[in-house]
């Protein structure tokens, strides 16, 4: 709520006390004689819409054939009509058809390099202000594995305005 008040402006200094806008003006609202509506405005705040999504064990043929784990945060821009929302599963498939080995991109590309590109395509081809994408590789299960532990790793890339991924409480790779 807003307070309007209908007053002369006076300035009240003193070099002991302190007094606060709001207390002065409640002071001289009961001494001066002072009126204090009390209005209501709708809040104008923006709306932030966002749309998560989990592609789980995900084979590539890159890297020896790892598994990943894909993890999608976009945020959609504020003008869209009720028409323009991407269809998720559209936004998957591209996403999971950028994964795939290009001849321009090879087998053993890094991760992070896959990841910035694929953060690009799908700002630049989707109605989004934001994307972060997390890849996490799961461990190679083969003999001819250097890995001596298993070890699961992620690159993690933003684009744009967007909130950090979330993992759901409770769920388990």
């Amino acid at each position: 709520m807003n307070r309007l008040t209908s007053c002369k402006s006076i300035h009240i200094n003193h070099s002991r006390w302190a007094i606060r806008p709001t207390a002065a003006v409640l002071l001289l609202g009961l001494v001066g004689g002072c009126s204090t509506q009390i209005t209501e405005k709708p809040v104008q705040a923006p709306v932030v819409q966002e749309f998560q999504f989990q592609v789980i064990n995900h084979q590539t043929p890159r890297q020896e054939g790892r598994k990943i784990n894909l993890l999608l945060r976009y945020r959609y821009r504020q003008d869209l009509a009720s028409t323009e929302y991407p269809d998720w599963a559209k936004v998957r498939t591209a996403a999971v058809n950028f994964l795939r080995v290009r001849p321009s991109h090879p087998q053993d590309e890094y991760w992070e390099v896959l990841n910035e590109g694929l953060v690009r395509d799908l700002y630049s081809s989707f109605p989004i202000v934001g994307v972060v994408s997390q890849l996490q590789v799961q461990p190679v299960e083969h003999p001819k594995s250097q890995e001596t532990k298993p070890v699961v790793y992620s690159s993690i890339t933003t684009l744009g305005e967007v909130s950090p991924i979330v993992t759901p409480q409770g769920f388990k790779m």
